[in-house]
């Protein structure tokens, strides 16, 4: 790879690559990094002394001598214990926090419910006190924590820091310096960004991503959302890219909170889908989830749900079958606007399996490109439910080391 523009520019390049390539590929020797990158080994060696300086990179043992040579290179690794991030995500109704070392590893985590308390101070302390709690929890001393990355859900100016509008805190005010205020608090580099930013960051940097530089990961739960990446770099639009789940897919649809009627977010929301069972549940006795819930039919939790569609309930299938049918659209729609190379299911709807996955497949080959021979790479998400907090350590770890470029200036 030869890369041309000013020397420091150049340098810092260079650097960045080999970091990268050490953590994917390490143990790996001076030698085999030139090789890879095309840089010269004089140069290789500067870059490893300054690496090393940084306490970035660690000896990691030595390896077979070069095919008629007698000398055994040294190895090295990425030094994944340099220091601590915290990355937390302010949800609906809770924030979900985890410490990690420098290679995402969750060291704590913590989940604390936000209540009927959601003015901005209650759910700031509550923010502040889940970071002491991870904290305290490995005993990390307060100069090895390295930053702190926060997902929200509202529109975010992440180089300013400035969280303009959280749609579900009404009561928060508008335009709130986010990052000025948890650095006054813990004296480290701050950053924040919309978490399905954060969350398709993760599947690049740690996920499903991994070897695709067109992205879309698409969260369902309470709300529906998509973070995009284009070409290895987050793509923000003006003020509004990724707000799929407010698109129209059935214009006679029910009414959504954002005033518009048949929303993707609407048709397909869990309580949607629970909203359909407890209305005709009681005329389907026979059903499997009658059978395990009947008595508790206010209470039907979505992982009922679930289980009895995995287990093949008609009942449960039939109803399952109507948010198939609008997903299908609506990620067909995404799939013509953006084009990606993989289309990963984050969030609540990863718990109907493979099984939800392949049948929105068949749909969509059904009933939207049917001439077209485009066979969609769709997939579950294999980050769990700590996919937002690990999406905020990316954020840290791309600012800090530029671990990828998809945070671009």
């Amino acid at each position: 790879m030869k890369i041309s523009g000013k020397p420091s520019l150049i340098k810092k390049i260079n650097k960045n690559i080999v970091l990268n390539i050490i953590r994917e590929k390490g143990p790996i020797s001076r030698a085999e990094l030139s090789k890879i990158t095309s840089i010269s080994k004089p140069t290789m060696s500067n870059i490893i002394r300054f690496l090393k300086k940084d306490r970035l990179i660690i000896k990691a043992g030595i390896g077979p001598p070069a095919v008629g040579g007698s000398r055994r290179p040294i190895l090295y690794s990425f030094n994944k214990n340099y220091g601590y991030v915290i990355g937390s995500q302010i949800r609906v109704n809770e924030i979900v926090t985890i410490l990690t070392n420098f290679n995402a590893d969750i060291k704590s985590k913590i989940i604390v419910k936000i209540g009927s308390s959601r003015d901005e101070k209650s759910v700031l302390n509550k923010l502040f006190k889940s970071f002491e709690v991870v904290l305290d929890d490995v005993g990390v001393d307060r100069k090895d924590l390295k930053g702190i990355g926060i997902g929200m859900h509202g529109v975010v100016d992440y180089k300013k820091g400035i969280l303009f509008f959280a749609p579900h805190f009404p009561e928060w005010r508008k335009n709130i310096n986010f990052v000025e205020i948890v650095q006054d608090k813990f004296g480290v580099n701050t950053y924040i960004d919309n978490y399905c930013r954060m969350q398709v960051c993760a599947e690049k940097l740690f996920g499903l991503g991994k070897n695709y530089n067109n992205i879309v990961a698409i969260e369902t739960g309470a709300g529906l959302a998509a973070g995009i990446i284009i070409k290895g770099d987050i793509y923000r639009g003006k003020t509004v890219a990724g707000e799929i789940g407010h698109t129209t897919i059935n214009p006679d649809g029910p009414k959504c909170f954002c005033g518009g009627r048949g929303c993707f977010e609407v048709m397909v929301s869990p309580n949607t889908l629970k909203e359909s069972i407890k209305k005709d549940i009681l005329n389907n006795k026979g059903s499997i989830l009658y059978k395990k819930c009947g008595k508790r039919m206010g209470q039907i939790k979505l992982k009922d749900i679930f289980e009895a569609y995995i287990l093949g309930d008609n009942f449960v299938e039939d109803k399952m079958n109507d948010i198939e049918y609008w997903f299908a659209i609506g990620i067909a729609n995404t799939i013509l606007s953006y084009d990606p190379e993989i289309v990963i299911i984050q969030g609540d709807y990863v718990g109907a399996t493979d099984k939800f996955v392949e049948r929105i497949k068949e749909k969509i080959d059904k009933n939207v490109f049917p001439y077209l021979g485009i066979k969609p790479n769709i997939r579950l998400s294999r980050l769990g439910k700590y996919v937002g907090p690990i999406g905020s350590v990316s954020l840290v770890l791309s600012q800090k080391i530029n671990f990828s470029s998809v945070w671009s200036s």
